[in-house]
């Protein structure tokens, strides 16, 4: 694309003789400003899909892909047919039946913790990678019964931990002679989950929790796990349509919209604040062509008196911005790339190293969050990057070619 000749020009324009430092200072600071946002974009964006991966595992890991329940809000009786139905469809790995209800747990002291008390088959309870992986204290073994399963923040909250004793009140409460009376069941605590999100979630064997919240024969809702979670919303209007009216089906998403529209929003917002930096670089790529361009003039005009024709001189010039993108984009992929893949460790030493500067909460928090480097979206910012770059050359690279060899002689 670009002759011996266009090459040579090319270098030999990009060298600073003197005179030309400040020219050379400005493509500098262009080359700086694509380094900077292409590094920021790569470590910024592998942190949030790292973040959201993290996140969809610790909202999936309760709440499942899929949700079906009632729209009359009665329960979903225990139907094998309807759950049969669901488990034969290929996209699905575990379909749970699930009774639940708000609850009410008061410690020993006469604290108190609302939650959702949620009721699950055994079986159901250890087919769960996020439930297994969180088991802090306490084993499933011992789930049966009426042994509680709580997590760490309610645990600390009402000060009871494995082997405890609460309360458990139910709204869903008796008449009786002396008026309404809530329902009240001593509870051991068998297990301590550590879900990195406070979670307001206690586990009670299916059979117990259908006793309890008076949903016998049945449950609240049926909570289907895919194989793989980007099939949620197709399955769910699939099933929305099958189902009909008298069931509400939702997805993962839809059950936490407000946190995945916010993350949505979050990182919308930060990938376009970086590459404004990359447009703020373009546009001093185009000023300092522009300046080479007007202390090149001499040059140029003796160029195109000998026979150099515009479209080599223009190619020459683009050629310059080119080599000025691509020593930032090429920097900027490979420190982004180093400083993503090495992120952790990173973070682990700058804990180590800031003992008692009050920020080791926090940079623990960073040192555990995972780090997910997406092949397509670094190919992405490298390809915007260079593209920026090229347009960012069209104009003084057209100033070039038109520049007219006897004017510029003759102002020289």
């Amino acid at each position: 694309m670009f002759s011996r000749f266009e090459r040579l020009i090319a270098g030999r324009y990009l060298k600073a003789k003197q005179g030309q430092r400040f020219a050379s200072l400005v493509s500098g600071f262009s080359v700086l400003g694509i380094f900077l946002g292409v590094a920021a974009l790569i470590i910024v964006s592998s942190l949030m899909n790292g973040f959201r991966d993290d996140l969809e595992s610790q909202l999936v890991g309760l709440d499942a892909h899929i949700e079906i329940t009632r729209s009359d809000g009665e329960i979903i009786a225990d139907d094998q047919g309807l759950i049969q139905r669901l488990r034969a469809l290929e996209q699905v790995a575990l379909v749970s039946l699930v009774a639940r209800d708000q609850v009410v747990l008061m410690g020993g002291d006469g604290r108190a913790e609302a939650l959702t008390l949620r009721g699950l088959a055994a079986g159901d309870m250890a087919a769960r990678p996020q439930i297994l992986r969180s088991l802090a204290a306490g084993n499933l073994e011992d789930f049966s019964g009426w042994s509680l399963y709580i997590t760490r923040q309610a645990s600390q909250r009402l000060r009871e931990g494995l082997g405890g004793e609460v309360d458990m009140i139910s709204p869903l409460g008796n008449t009786s002679p002396l008026g309404w009376v809530p329902r009240i069941k001593r509870m051991t605590i068998a297990g301590v989950f550590d879900f990195r999100r406070d979670q307001a979630t206690a586990f009670l064997p299916l059979d117990k929790a259908q006793i309890f919240l008076r949903q016998k024969g049945g449950g609240r809702a049926l909570e289907l796990f895919l194989n793989e979670a980007g099939d949620a919303r197709r399955l769910r209007r699939q099933l929305a349509a099958e189902l009909g009216p008298d069931y509400i089906v939702e997805d993962w998403m839809a059950l936490n919209e407000t946190l995945v529209t916010a993350l949505d929003v979050e990182r919308i917002v930060v990938v376009l604040i970086l590459t404004l930096i990359m447009v703020v670089a373009a546009f001093s790529i185009v000023s300092s062509q522009v300046m080479l361009v007007r202390s090149k003039g001499a040059g140029i005009a003796i160029l195109r008196t000998m026979g150099a024709s515009r479209g080599a001189v223009a190619r020459a010039f683009v050629l310059a911005g080119l080599r000025l993108g691509l020593l930032g984009v090429g920097s900027g992929l490979a420190l982004g790339l180093l400083m993503a893949w090495g992120f952790t460790d990173t973070i682990w030493w700058l804990e180590q190293r800031l003992q008692g500067l009050g920020i080791r909460a926090e940079l623990a928090y960073l040192a555990e969050m995972p780090v997910n480097i997406q092949g397509w979206q670094v190919a992405g910012y490298a390809i915007f990057s260079l593209i920026l770059t090229l347009l960012a050359t069209l104009y003084p690279a057209w100033r070039a070619a038109s520049l007219d060899p006897v004017e510029a002689l003759r102002n020289d």
